[in-house]
């Protein structure tokens, strides 16, 4: 009997227009996951498509042509509700630029997505101060993120992507506004997690400085990706 592939794209494609100009941002891409607990890297330079390959692994884009299969299961034919309980309940996602919400504590940031699953609200709390105990953040979890540093608004922000225990964690910059020993403490984190989680951790990154940390690195560019390094 054949196992299902993790993640599977086949001869995905997604086009923006502007203006007269077409711009194929994923281009043809067909590319597998076969296993979990790895952190993987997509690197390529800025405008490669990166993003917008992220995207569609997440449902917050839909392929304009191909396939975006996960666990066995053709996401790019779900319907709305389908998309957000997936989203919901199977992926994490982490920002370069943290998206905290800056007048709730850092307990509360985590505990919101738990909220959306209707988690009763002392259930919520104890995991988020279970997950900001692992991420050794706890002795900040009542401060606002305007008080944290870029490192602990990002620990705080990866805890919060872990809240409803998602299969795959995605991260779209997660070190580019820190600085270079943060960053790796992050990555470092981030593969740990991967690894005593059973998480799927992809990170999309043009910092070269971080890739020799992960299991795998994939190279995309002009939308395609060209080789696993």
């Amino acid at each position: 009997m054949s196992m299902n592939k993790l993640i599977e794209l086949k001869n995905v494609s997604k086009i923006f227009k502007q203006g007269d100009t077409v711009i194929r941002a994923v281009d043809n891409v067909t590319w597998s996951i076969e296993d979990s607990g790895k952190l993987i890297a997509i690197v390529g330079p800025s405008g490669s498509g990166k993003t917008t390959l992220l995207n569609l692994l997440g449902a917050l884009d839909i392929p304009d042509q191909g396939e975006v299969i996960i666990e066995g299961k053709n996401i790019s034919h779900f319907s709305e509700k389908q998309l957000s309980e997936y989203r919901k309940r199977k992926i994490g996602f982490v920002f370069q630029s943290y998206n905290l919400i800056p007048n709730l504590t850092a307990l509360e940031n985590v505990m919101l997505p738990m909220e959306f699953l209707r988690m009763p609200r002392e259930q919520a709390e104890k995991r988020a101060e279970e997950l900001l105990r692992e991420l050794k953040i706890e002795h900040r979890k009542n401060q606002k993120p305007p008080k944290l540093s870029g490192g602990e608004q990002q620990r705080v922000a990866i805890a919060r992507a872990l809240a409803n225990d998602p299969d795959i964690v995605l991260a779209d910059e997660p070190t580019g506004n820190l600085d270079s020993r943060t960053g790796r403490e992050i990555i470092q984190l981030l593969k740990n997690l991967a690894r005593t989680k059973n998480k799927t951790v992809i990170v999309v990154t043009h910092d070269e400085g971080i890739v020799e940390i992960v299991d795998e690195k994939y190279i995309l560019r002009d939308g395609k990706i060209i080789a696993q390094a």
